[in-house]
């Protein structure tokens, strides 16, 4: 295959990965890896471009070809390097992207890159090792499970690409050494070509694949997770807390349930409105999850209502972390409304034997309407409930 084809390729590969990096940069403004990565694929579509002029001769000025070019190739690089460490929470401003590009882009007006091809290309092989390497160890640095497949296709790419240039590097350090070479200086150009369209496929690919891999996991987070609280839903709590609660009986362990509601929610949504209300539910969860041990489990069950798992707890021990949450939410001050005392009710339920899932949250229910019944603001066992 042909330079002027293979820079053909690349065009057609840059056009359609900025293209659909664009609408995904739309679509997701929250995600902006993605423009840092469209922003790579505008540069292969610049460096392509810029190819493409050179093989069908037309005459470009040194400040397009090769400085533009070598500095637009770069900039892929470059590019994906800060894609992926904005992906993985890692911090690269722009700012330093630019800079590089920047002072790439003059050092193509030295008498040094100037004067010869080789020369130029001294200092671009190890750039781009170096920014690949970097972005290498980012992966390494934050390699998230969750997004094993497109990590690992952009560690394919990353490590082909630094494989393929050190060759070529070192085909170009053996030039003025004069030793036989399988390969003459313009079969090591096609090769640059051929690499760059395998590194922009495997790249882009991973890139698209990224960004379809984070919205599916965002769904698969909010099918189990409450959008106002961040809480667990209603959607798999049943089927966890039945399997927590077979293995607490296993165990021989204890088992405790809180059911807590916000007392007089109502009244905060009529007197302060409900985006107040949206605020108060938010400060009720946040408060709820300070309480939490690690294996602990706490649900939105509905409306203002809340549902704390407690493993390993029994019946007094489950009383206490009531009322240490009952105070704390007592004392507590919201920021927006610092008028507005909150207070919540709180029915507990433990297993002893024999109960099943919803015979737990029956009791815990009960208990949580009987405190309500005797003036709210407290915290109530089902069985002191049943003793009354």
């Amino acid at each position: 295959m042909d330079i002027l084809t293979l820079a053909m390729v690349n065009l057609f590969i840059g056009l359609a990965a900025a293209g659909s990096l664009l609408l995904l940069c739309y679509q997701y403004p929250a995600a902006r890896y993605i423009r840092y990565w469209f922003c790579a694929a505008c540069c292969l579509v610049s460096s392509a471009l810029l190819g493409s002029l050179l093989q069908l001769g037309v005459a470009v000025p040194y400040w397009l070809l090769p400085a533009a070019n070598n500095v637009a190739v770069a900039g892929i690089h470059l590019f994906i390097l800060a894609g992926l460490a904005k992906l993985l929470h890692l911090r690269l401003p722009l700012f330093v992207v630019l800079s590089v590009c920047a002072a790439y882009y003059l050092f193509h007006f030295s008498l040094f890159a100037q004067a010869a091809l080789s020369n130029r290309l001294l200092v671009a092989f190890p750039l781009i090792i170096s920014v690949n390497l970097a972005a290498l160890w980012v992966i390494y640095r934050r390699f998230d499970t969750s997004l094993k497949l497109p990590l690992t296709l952009f560690t394919v790419a990353l490590v082909f690409n630094i494989v393929q240039i050190s060759i070529r590097y070192s085909l170009l350090l053996a030039e003025p050494l004069q030793l036989p070479l399988p390969f003459s200086t313009q079969h090591i150009h096609s090769l640059g070509f051929f690499a760059l369209t395998t590194f922009a496929l495997l790249s882009f690919s991973a890139s698209l694949l990224t960004v379809y891999r984070k919205q599916q996991l965002l769904l698969e987070y909010y099918s189990d997770h409450d959008a106002l609280t961040g809480l667990l839903n209603r959607h798999h709590m049943e089927q966890r807390l039945k399997g927590e609660i077979q293995r607490c009986v296993r165990a021989k362990d204890r088992c405790s349930f809180l059911l807590f509601d916000i007392d007089f929610f109502k009244q905060v949504n009529d007197t302060y409105g409900h985006l107040t209300g949206d605020t108060v539910l938010r400060h009720v969860a946040a408060l709820a999850k300070s309480h939490l041990r690690p294996y602990d489990s706490l649900f939105r069950y509905g409306g203002e209502e809340f549902l704390l798992c407690l493993p390993g707890t029994a019946a007094d021990e489950a009383l206490k972390v009531a009322e240490r949450l009952r105070q704390h939410i007592e004392n507590s001050i919201i920021d927006e409304v610092p008028a507005l005392k909150l207070t919540v009710s709180i029915g507990i339920s433990t297993l002893v034997s024999g109960q099943n899932f919803h015979e737990l949250v029956q009791q815990a229910d009960q208990a949580l309407y009987s405190a309500k019944q005797q003036g709210r603001n407290q915290s109530l066992h089902f069985q002191a409930a049943n003793s009354d």
